[in-house]
């Protein structure tokens, strides 16, 4: 596969972000909702408070990736419109098509990424 980024991949990785925006979007607004139910005062009994608290840190951690991610999303889109999309903001350089396909919220080429995940 050519390595070329053109108008119309960008074009398609701008409507698989909008997309991937909008499931994150409602993931954590069920999350939301479901943590709702789960710590509403009389749904709550005493012996369940050690689960309720588990089990809330644990979609804590959840909701902070997916608020990660879209923020990473919502970048990325705003990349397409300025024309930045797949240029490293380390280096400046071009991120691979490969890399984008994979990841389409990429910021970093993967030299830059291997450099800051060591770092």
């Amino acid at each position: 596969m050519s390595d070329t980024i053109d108008r119309a991949f960008i074009a398609r990785q701008r409507e698989r972000l909008l997309e991937l925006e909008r499931e994150l979007q409602e993931n954590l607004s069920e999350q939301q909702a479901e943590y709702d139910e789960l710590t509403r005062a009389d749904r709550v009994e005493p012996m369940d408070e050690a689960q309720v608290r588990m089990d809330s840190h644990t979609r804590g951690a959840l909701r902070f990736h997916d608020e990660e991610l879209l923020t990473s999303v919502r970048s990325a889109i705003q990349r397409t419109d300025e024309g930045r999309y797949g240029v490293c903001a380390a280096c400046g350089g071009h991120i691979s098509r490969d890399r984008l396909e994979a990841k389409p919220e990429a910021m970093l080429c993967i030299d830059c990424e291997r450099r800051h995940e060591q770092a």
